[in-house]
């Protein structure tokens, strides 16, 4: 604890820094690695959230690079992720072509969180979505679709 508020250190995990992603809705809570972190909207006791599951192109997407922090130091401006940058950095990625696809139909074609039931239809007609990426689809459209 450090005035007042909980600071992760992702170092005690003995994991490689270039490899670490914390998610938080605080960004007290990675004051010590700020370039490994994520923000997330604020969630209290909504077994309907989704916003992690909208995350999850975006992870995929980092897990293909060799170091995490200067990505996320070029798409996290002021605690927000801008997907527009995330689309100008991983575009030129031929392995991450259909995750922004995927990014995109889920984030909304302005880059706002899709407020409405996701159907599969819609995720589903970003051509060429490689298989290894469909699990990211059943997962969120499965996430987003729960106890409607």
């Amino acid at each position: 604890m450090y005035n007042g508020s909980y600071i992760k250190d992702l170092s005690k995990l003995g994991r490689e820094m270039k490899d670490c992603i914390i998610i938080d809705n605080l960004p007290k809570s990675y004051a010590n690695q700020p370039e490994n972190g994520l923000p997330i909207l604020s969630w209290y006791d909504n077994p309907l959230d989704v916003e992690l599951g909208k995350l999850y192109p975006l992870l995929i997407m980092l897990s293909r690079v060799k170091d995490v922090r200067p990505y996320v130091n070029r798409f996290v401006v002021k605690n927000t992720i801008c997907y527009d940058r995330v689309q100008k950095i991983f575009e030129k990625r031929k392995d991450c072509v259909s995750l922004l696809k995927i990014l995109n139909t889920i984030r909304g074609s302005q880059g706002h969180p899709v407020k409405r039931k996701v159907k599969r239809e819609n995720i589903e007609k970003c051509e060429n979505v490689k298989p290894q990426d469909q699990n990211i689809v059943d997962e969120y459209v499965n996430s987003s679709n729960k106890n409607e």
